[in-house]
């Protein structure tokens, strides 16, 4: 099945409030356009952050447009938004996986595709984190990304892009 919305959530899976803004997939079609103008517009008069407004425009106040365990559908765009597993993408505070020796091996033993860089206040903190667990494929100097998108890679690269890739194309 194909959505057009996935979400990471931020805690028990798609339960009020916990769709976690900062990181989604969205198809960029006039359904989504649609469903995320309505979350600006809920955010703009809200006095909240825009995260609580992407769950109660999609998934409704108090989750009224929940279907099963993982989905929601926004009533008037008809947009399904699909809560992604936590275990494939984690947030930050998902099973301490910040606080380990080698983030990047505990995330690739859960078979976690990307780990969001969040529950961490300040962007300096989270560039350090992100430095210094490894998983900073960025050269500042060059201004160039690390990671190899063509070419020889290593095997946890080439199982990486490919989980990724194979992930997204069965949304």
């Amino acid at each position: 099945m194909e959505y057009s919305f996935v979400v990471i959530c931020a805690g028990p899976i798609n339960l009020p409030r916990r769709l976690n803004s900062g990181f989604y997939y969205a198809h960029s079609d006039t359904q989504t356009i649609a469903a995320i103008e309505k979350v600006v517009r809920h955010a703009e008069t809200s006095g909240l952050s825009e995260q609580p407004s992407f769950y109660d425009t999609l998934c409704g106040e108090g989750g009224s447009n929940r279907v099963g365990d993982d989905k929601c559908v926004e009533p008037e765009t008809n947009l399904t938004v699909h809560f992604l597993d936590r275990d494939l993408f984690p947030n930050g505070a998902y099973q301490e996986l910040w606080r380990e020796k080698n983030v990047k091996a505990a995330c690739l033993k859960k078979g976690s595709y990307i780990i969001h860089n969040n529950w961490i206040s300040g962007r300096l903190k989270k560039l350090e984190r992100q430095v210094l667990s490894g998983l900073w494929e960025y050269d500042p100097g060059t201004r160039m990304c690390l990671w190899c998108w063509q070419g020889t890679v290593s095997d946890t690269e080439v199982n990486s892009e490919e989980r990724v890739d194979s992930f997204l194309s069965s949304l």
